[in-house]
C-alpha cells in the first residue's frame, strides 16, 4: 500500500508534483474521536505537520556553520601521511614509507611509487611540467648532517622513478620544499636551522638564511606569496625555543624578521597562509593559537583555539577569503619530534579568524599533518593524518544532504535558473526537493524522475502518516472542546 504525499497536503498536493491518495477522502480517516473535522482543519493540521517535518529535516545541517558533510576515507590507514599534493585528478601522498598516488576519478586503490622506508615530509609538483616532482625527506636523527642520508629526491616521470637531488644540503632533514610558480626551476627548502635555494631545478643548493652548521629546532614551513613570487615567508622555531617568522621580498637575497615575539615563551610557527588577493593578510599557525596580520606584519591579532593543538596546516578558501581552515595535532603519541601521532584537530572560521568552530573527525582519527583543497573543486578538503590515512571532507552548501562535489560544484546548473546545483534546493525544477529525491533514490537532476508516492513502510512515509494522524487528533479535540 502506498500513501501519496497528497494525504497530508490535501488540495495543495498538485503543486508539489505528487498524486493524491484516495485514502485521504475516506470518512473513516476524516473522523477522529467520533467527530468529523473540516477540510480547513485538515489542511491546517497537515501544513503544521509538514512544517515540523521540514524544519526537523534541516536541523542537522545547521549544526555546522560551513555546511560540512561526512568524512570519507581514501585509504592509507596505518600510515603517517605527512604531505599531500595534487596534479589534476591525481593525489600524491608523502608518508612514513615513501610516496603513493591515487586517481581520484576512479575507485582504484593507492599505487606505491617508491622510496621505501623514507619519511616524506613534503612534495612539490612543478606546475609548468607536472611530471617533475620533488620529495623532501625528514631524517629521524637530525642532530648533525648525516653523510649517508639523502635529503631530497626528484622524479621526472610522474614519480615512477626517483634520484637524489640534494647537492649542497646532503644529509639534512628537510621539512618543506616549494618552487616559484612563475619559474619552478627556482626552489626553496627548509632544514633544521636553515633555508636553502636551488636555481637549477635541484641540481645544486645554496644556503640563504640561518647558519649552515648551526643546530636548531627547525624551519618548519616555507610559503611563497601567490600574488608575488619574489616574496617568501618562512616560519619555525629558534634554538632558544622562540618562534621565528621571516620574510624576503627579493627572492631570498635578504630577509626581515616579521615580529619580535609578542607572545614570548616556547612556541613555533608550523604553518603560514597568505591571502591571494591581499598579501598584507597573513595567518601563522602556532602551538595553541593562530596569529593574523592585516598590515604585512606591523601588528598582529591572536586567535586562541584549544591550547593542545599544533597548527600544522592553514588554508584560506579560494572562493571566500573569510573562510579559513586550521588543522593539526596534539603533541602526544608515537612519532618523531616534529611529526607525532597526536589527536585529530580541525577548525574552520567563517569570519576571517574572529571565531572558530571545531569540526569532528571520524571516530578514533589521529592528528592532521597536511590539508589541501581539491584543485578542481574548492568544496572538497583532503587531510593527511597519523595512522588514519587520507580523509576527504566535502561541503554541503545548500544543506540538502548531497555533497557539493557530487552536485557538480561550482558550475553545473541543471535547470538553467542561474543558481548552481550545489546552492539550488530543487536543481531540476520538478517541484520536488533534491533532499527528498536523493533520500528515495531518485535523480535530483532529472525533471522526469521523481517520487509520485511515498511508501508507508519507509521512514519518511511513516513520519508523514504519524504526523498527519496526530494533527487530525489535535484539531479534532480542539473542535470538540470549542463546542
Amino acid at each position: 500500500m502506498a500513501v501519496g504525499i497528497g494525504y497530508l497536503l490535501g488540495p495543495l498536493h498538485s503543486g508539489f508534483g505528487f498524486t493524491e491518495c484516495s485514502v485521504c477522502r475516506r470518512p473513516a480517516m476524516r473522523e477522529l474521536l467520533g467527530k468529523p473535522i473540516s477540510r480547513a482543519q485538515f489542511v491546517r493540521g497537515s501544513l503544521l505537520s509538514l512544517a515540523v517535518i521540514v524544519g526537523a529535516s534541516f536541523v542537522p545541517q545547521l549544526a555546522s556553520a560551513s555546511g560540512i558533510s561526512e568524512w570519507t576515507s581514501l585509504g592509507l590507514e596505518e600510515r603517517f601521511v605527512y604531505s599531500l599534493a595534487q596534479n589534476d585528478r591525481i593525489l600524491f601522498a608523502g608518508t612514513d614509507n615513501g610516496v603513493y598516488k591515487k586517481d581520484l576519478s576512479t575507485e582504484n586503490d593507492w599505487i606505491f611509487l617508491g622510496l621505501t622506508g623514507e619519511d616524506i615530509s613534503d612534495i612539490f609538483i612543478n606546475p609548468v611540467s607536472p611530471s617533475i616532482m620533488y620529495a623532501s625527506v625528514y631524517i629521524k636523527d637530525p642532530a648533525f648532517p648525516l653523510p649517508d642520508e639523502i635529503s631530497m629526491y626528484k622524479s621526472i616521470d610522474n614519480g615512477d622513478s626517483w634520484f637524489s637531488s640534494d647537492n649542497g644540503m646532503h644529509g639534512r632533514f628537510i621539512e618543506s620544499v616549494e618552487g616559484r610558480p612563475d619559474n619552478p626551476s627556482i626552489l626553496f627548502a627548509s632544514s633544521e636551522a636553515q633555508v636553502w635555494r636551488s636555481e637549477d631545478a635541484g641540481v645544486s643548493w645554496e644556503f640563504i638564511l640561518g647558519q649552515p652548521d648551526s643546530i636548531g629546532m627547525g624551519i618548519h614551513i616555507i610559503t611563497i606569496d601567490p600574488s608575488d613570487p619574489n616574496t617568501i615567508l618562512v616560519g619555525g622555531e629558534l634554538p632558544i625555543l622562540a618562534p621565528i617568522l621571516s620574510k624576503s621580498v627579493d627572492g631570498g637575497e635578504t630577509w626581515t624578521d616579521m615580529f619580535s615575539a609578542p607572545w614570548g615563551g616556547d612556541n613555533a610557527v608550523y604553518s603560514i597562509a597568505i591571502d591571494e588577493d591581499n598579501s598584507d593578510i597573513i595567518y601563522a599557525g602556532m602551538e595553541g593559537g593562530i596569529y593574523k596580520t592585516t598590515d604585512g606584519g606591523e601588528t598582529y591579532q591572536s586567535f586562541y583555539i584549544p591550547s593542545d593543538i599544533y597548527v600544522k596546516s592553514l588554508i584560506i578558501d579560494s572562493t571566500n577569503a573569510n573562510h579559513v581552515y586550521a588543522g593539526g595535532t596534539t603533541n602526544s603519541g608515537e612519532g618523531g619530534p616534529i611529526f607525532r601521532e597526536g589527536e585529530f584537530r580541525l577548525f574552520d572560521s567563517g569570519d576571517a579568524g574572529e571565531g572558530w568552530t571545531a569540526i569532528d573527525g571520524p571516530v578514533d582519527a589521529k592528528g592532521i599533518f597536511a590539508l589541501i583543497v581539491d584543485q578542481m573543486d574548492p568544496h572538497v578538503l583532503y587531510a593527511g593524518t597519523a595512522r588514519s590515512g587520507v580523509l576527504c571532507l566535502a561541503g554541503d552548501s545548500d544543506g540538502d544532504g548531497i555533497p557539493d562535489n557530487v552536485e557538480g560544484a561550482p558550475d553545473r546548473d541543471t535547470d538553467g535558473d542561474g543558481t548552481p546545483d550545489y546552492l539550488d534546493l530543487d536543481s531540476d525544477n520538478d517541484g520536488v526537493s533534491d533532499r527528498l529525491e536523493h533520500a528515495f533514490g531518485y535523480d535530483p537532476y532529472d525533471p522526469n524522475d521523481f517520487p509520485e508516492t511515498i511508501p508507508v513502510s519507509s521512514p519518511l512515509g511513516s513520519i508523514f502518516l504519524g504526523a498527519g494522524l496526530v494533527a487530525f487528533g489535535v484539531y479534532g479535540i480542539s473542535k470538540r472542546r470549542r463546542k
